[in-house]
């Protein structure tokens, strides 16, 4: 799986659980790694 992928599928399953997490992507989360990590791909 793509990191963009990843980046997608893990913010769904987490926003579903609570979508106040939307709002917390920063620095020093998974979501923020995976961002990174997909936007370097491109």
């Amino acid at each position: 799986m793509a990191k963009s992928e990843e980046f997608v599928t893990h913010m769904i399953n987490r926003c579903q659980i609570d979508g106040r997490l939307a709002l917390l992507v920063g620095p020093s989360s998974e979501a923020y790694d995976l961002m990174v990590g997909s936007y370097a791909e491109i």
